[in-house]
């Protein structure tokens, strides 16, 4: 069976519905805003770096292909490169079919598909860096020592991370799981040079938004500490149940549960992965998920927040699945039940908002005169 090629021809088809539902659908709320970013360029913005803007840019041709169609494209194709590198981590850590799998539950979730796959959003190149970042240390994470090309490596890890900063502060999680990595298992690379050259080079890429904080009293850093402050408030169980709830839409309440599995027959050693890979994998999704959590219990957390750190988990499960399945069976296996069930789930939800958004007879959301328009 030729995985590759079957992965090619799901994102080629994953592809031409985006491009459908990203041609029929008008731009949200948030893809306005963004698409302002585009229209006066700066190195940073109140609330996000500035990448989104550049990609805009970039996609409609310095805005002269000004419609839904050219504005989403950057999500579209990082969505196509999201997918053929979740592909390749999945070949790295097992085998082609367990790759295949991996790309099938991301074009499976709502967030990778629909989210920041189809829509404008800091996440749509945030994906590209953080999955490209992940094979890296999916590669490098078992080295007892760093040589010549593990250093090369390292250093492409660095740079992936300042450009995935400079779509979304979230990529900095990818640096705490590496050092908790690090620190608990690996010591003996804090001993090497390559490491701080590796962080410096992160940091030297998000300088740019630094200085531009600096110059605005810092407002990006005091807006997203309000958001996040939990010493203020008590608990809110109606925030945590919605972060709750978003999180089991936006990855697909048909493989949340195997994410749940996975994670545990990782702890367990369950899972055919390499221990070190493991690890890095758990490293790099559990911390964002659980601050994010933690947070929802006094404050209002979005649900996409957390997107990217599913990216560990969906490696797991994909190689939870092949360990699942034997290799007699394996070619007959193709495509599990549950993620039939769940891509399945997905074509249902698009196409029902595509209908509820050009016939629903009024307006969704508050009917107050004020807010409306």
């Amino acid at each position: 069976m030729n995985y590759q090629k079957k992965t090619i021809q799901l994102i080629a088809i994953a592809t031409l519905l985006r491009c459908l539902v990203a041609g029929a659908t008008e731009l949200g709320n948030d893809e306005v805003y963004y698409r302002m970013y585009a229209q006066y360029m700066q190195w940073n913005y109140f609330d996000h770096p500035p990448m989104v803007g550049w990609l805009i840019r970039l996609t409609t041709a310095n805005l002269l292909l000004d419609s839904e169609f050219f504005i989403r494209l950057g999500a579209i194709a990082s969505a196509a490169a999201t997918t053929w590198l979740f592909f390749l981590c999945g070949k790295k850590l097992l085998d082609a079919r367990t790759g295949f799998t991996a790309a099938l539950i991301y074009t499976a979730t709502l967030y990778g598909s629909i989210i920041a796959g189809t829509f404008i959003l800091p996440d749509s190149p945030q994906m590209v860096c953080w999955s490209s970042a992940l094979y890296l240390l999916i590669i490098i994470a078992d080295a007892k020592a760093i040589n010549k090309r593990k250093k090369g490596q390292l250093m492409c890890f660095g740079i992936l991370s300042g450009i995935g900063m400079l779509c979304k502060i979230h990529t900095s999680f990818l640096w705490l799981g590496f050092l908790l990595y690090i620190i608990l298992y690996n010591p003996q690379w804090l001993r090497q040079p390559a490491l701080y050259l590796s962080g410096f080079i992160t940091l030297a890429f998000f300088y740019p938004v630094i200085q531009w904080n600096i110059d605005n009293h810092f407002v990006t850093w005091l807006y997203h500490s309000k958001r996040v402050n939990i010493s203020s408030g008590g608990l809110d169980p109606a925030s945590f149940l919605t972060f709750a709830g978003g999180q089991l839409l936006y990855t697909n309440p048909v493989l949340f549960p195997f994410f749940v599995l996975a994670v545990i027959a990782a702890i367990k050693n369950k899972v055919p992965v390499v221990l070190s890979q493991r690890r890095i994998l758990l490293f790099c999704s559990l911390p964002l998920i659980l601050v994010a959590a933690v947070v929802s219990l006094l404050k209002t957390v979005l649900p996409h927040w957390t997107g990217p750190a599913y990216s560990g988990l969906i490696l797991l499960t994909a190689c939870y699945f092949s360990g699942l399945s034997t290799a007699k069976n394996a070619d007959k296996l193709l495509v599990p039940k549950s993620l039939k069930l769940s891509l399945s789930l997905l074509a249902f939800i698009c196409l029902a908002g595509i209908l509820v958004i050009h016939f629903y007879p009024g307006t969704l959301g508050s009917q107050k005169k004020r807010k409306s328009g």
